[in-house]
């Protein structure tokens, strides 16, 4: 047994947590940091990559299969082989990849905590490189205010990355304390300081601050919050945000006089989502836009006319993946939502409902570099549905071996 155990963690271990760590890492340094004005590191950081994906491969085509497992299996493959074709982008597949690689044997526990343990070694490095002059730090200047990168290529992902830091240590600290809320709040304000990102420094703000409202200290929820108008409210919300989001998006495009005083206020979101769904349209597997950020030339709103690129995930994800890809997304974190409600883990329903909220303002929903959560409720989704078709099948096996009536 315990021999089985050590071969199992092994597993894990080779063809698992090191392609997520080294696929991780070496996507956050060459897409998110610096150092490619620095050194020339594409070479090594793509072999890792590609070794990150060989594995998980390895992993799942040695795994065990059933009928079922594996009908899922080539449907989810084909569907993120299908966005990959269409938008030439992989966030979508690499999701679906790991997903397969994790079920049968991964602690979603220990997963969110390697990721947690490899974005603060991302982030400290990352701020000591640019400390030390290693790595430049770029600066945008908007309405006269200094935006420091801190190494990043971007003032916003520091903060987005900062933001699920403090996601991951709520969800692994099972009882939370005056301590841990006040420090992340100081950073936060630190983080602030430096990247001027407001909208994402109030959001975590109080977020934080309602986080120790919501729970008690013995960690269980008001009773109230288990009411059945509050559940339906919460599992809808997936639907409600992409909702708002999309018809937000149509009002300020057909010139809704309110959408566009909105729009004021969401730093033009509502306006580049209605421009990306008039330029490139909504497609079943999505289309290739070659997405234009600020990030390395400058911040500046008179730049929009090269400006392109969507903020809000929900938006994004339709645009850049498709109606398949959203329509999925939505039913995993809806899911996820129903299963922690069921399950009375209000701590993981609160994660979610700051990460489906904070999502938006920022493009990370599906991001697992970022947001690590979408593989654990991800996993979570794919074993329930092969144990409800594992079920079935055997309800059917056990109907059609009865023995007839005399």
């Amino acid at each position: 047994m315990n021999l089985k155990i050590k071969r199992d963690d092994f597993i894990s271990i080779v063809f698992f947590y090191f392609p997520f760590c080294a696929y991780t890492f070496c996507y956050s340094l060459i897409k998110m940091t610096t150092i490619s004005t620095v050194i020339d590191v594409s070479f090594i950081t793509n072999a890792f990559m590609i070794i990150s994906i060989v594995l998980l491969l390895v992993k799942i085509l040695f795994s065990k299969m059933t009928i079922n497992s594996l009908a899922v299996y080539l449907v989810l493959v084909l569907v993120g082989f299908l966005t990959y074709y269409y938008s030439g982008r992989n966030d979508f597949l690499v999701v679906i990849l790991f997903v397969l690689a994790a079920s049968g044997g991964i602690d979603i526990d220990k997963f969110i905590k390697c990721s947690l343990y490899t974005q603060i070694i991302i982030m400290i490095s990352t701020f000591f490189a640019c400390y030390c002059g290693i790595l430049p730090d770029w600066t945008y200047q908007d309405s006269g205010v200094i935006r420091h990168s801190c190494g990043f290529t971007y003032p916003s992902i520091v903060s987005g990355l900062f933001f699920y830091i403090c996601m991951s240590i709520l969800y692994l600290k099972k009882k939370y304390n005056w301590f841990t809320v006040v420090f992340m709040e100081i950073l936060n304000i630190c983080i602030y300081y430096m990247t001027r990102n407001m909208t994402a420094f109030a959001f975590l703000a109080v977020g934080l601050v309602a986080y120790v409202f919501v729970l008690r200290r013995d960690n269980k929820p008001h009773t109230t919050l288990w009411s059945p108008i509050f559940r339906g409210f919460i599992t809808s919300l997936p639907i409600v945000y992409f909702l708002i989001s999309f018809l937000l998006s149509l009002a300020y495009k057909n010139g809704n006089s309110y959408a566009i005083i909105l729009n004021l206020f969401l730093h033009n979101r509502l306006r580049m989502a209605a421009q990306g769904i008039t330029n490139y349209g909504i497609h079943l597997f999505g289309t290739d836009v070659q997405w234009v950020g600020n990030g390395g030339r400058g911040y500046t709103y008179s730049s929009y006319v090269s400006y392109n690129f969507v903020d809000n995930s929900y938006m994004y994800i339709m645009i850049t993946y498709g109606i398949v890809a959203i329509i999925a997304v939505i039913l995993l974190y809806l899911f996820a939502l129903k299963w922690s409600l069921k399950s009375e883990n209000l701590r993981l329903c609160y994660i979610l409902v700051c990460i489906l909220t904070y999502s938006l303002i920022e493009p990370r929903l599906i991001e697992i570099y970022f947001n690590p959560f979408v593989l654990s409720v991800a996993l979570l989704l794919y074993e329930r549905i092969l144990k409800l078709m594992d079920d079935s099948r055997s309800g059917k096996l056990r109907r059609s071996i009865r023995p007839a009536n005399r």
